[in-house]
């Protein structure tokens, strides 16, 4: 899962989203539309 956080486009925002599924109990759905959420805000 690593190295396909740091090779995605905005590792940041994609870490935030893997976050929220492991420690806020989000779908994989929820944590997509967050992920497309906060790389909307740049």
């Amino acid at each position: 899962m690593g190295r396909n956080i740091f090779q995605s486009e905005t590792p940041l925002a994609m870490m935030k989203a893997v976050n929220k599924i492991v420690h806020e109990n989000y779908t994989p759905a929820e944590a997509f539309e967050y992920l497309n959420s906060i790389k909307a805000e740049g």
